[in-house]
């Protein structure tokens, strides 16, 4: 008899690369990152007990997106205006699709890189490439790793902890020379 499946339950996201997809997968005990490239699937396995970070910075890639639609938006406002007939439709039904562009980008919000980091490695988890999103995970993600690893009150356990006495440093003499 073959084992049943391992429930997963997948995270919102699609990240994409020049030629890799990558999607998340909250399992029971661990988060699923599964990259496609064609027909080839990789897979990688964050256990909880393990995951020491989840790291999460803004970027400027939205901003970068954000400046390439309104340039093609305005390059083809310009084209409709200077032709004429099918140019000036054209032109407008471009504008547009590109304002359409600029508008959904702004609405998804500001973009971010995403990384997880355990004792082995540090990796981008893709999928997870705007704040809003990020942050939302990393909120349904912190009690199951609280509930895993438990949770660490900075001044009681440090507190608890003895202080161990250094001797202090010495400075070297001076070498002389000869």
């Amino acid at each position: 008899m073959s084992a049943p499946p391992i429930p997963y339950k997948r995270v919102p996201g699609l990240g994409s690369g020049l030629f890799v997809r990558s999607r998340l997968y909250l399992g029971p005990d661990h988060l699923l990152q599964v990259g496609a490239v064609g027909w080839n699937e990789t897979y990688r396995r964050f256990y909880f007990r393990d995951i020491q970070a989840l790291v999460i910075r803004p970027s400027e890639w939205g901003k970068l997106y954000s400046a390439i639609w309104a340039l093609l938006m305005f390059l083809f406002a310009i084209i409709a205006v200077q032709a004429s007939d099918g140019g000036a439709v054209a032109g407008w039904i471009f504008t547009g699709l590109f304002a359409l562009g600029l508008f959904i980008n702004t609405l998804r919000g500001p973009t971010c890189a995403c990384h997880i980091q355990t004792a082995v490695q540090t990796t981008k988890l893709s999928s997870l490439g705007r704040v809003r999103r990020a942050q939302k995970f990393l909120a349904q993600l912190k009690p199951i790793i609280a509930g895993v690893q438990g949770t660490v009150t900075a001044t009681a356990d440090v507190a608890a902890q003895p202080m161990e006495a250094h001797a202090p440093l010495e400075s070297a003499p001076p070498a002389s020379s000869p």
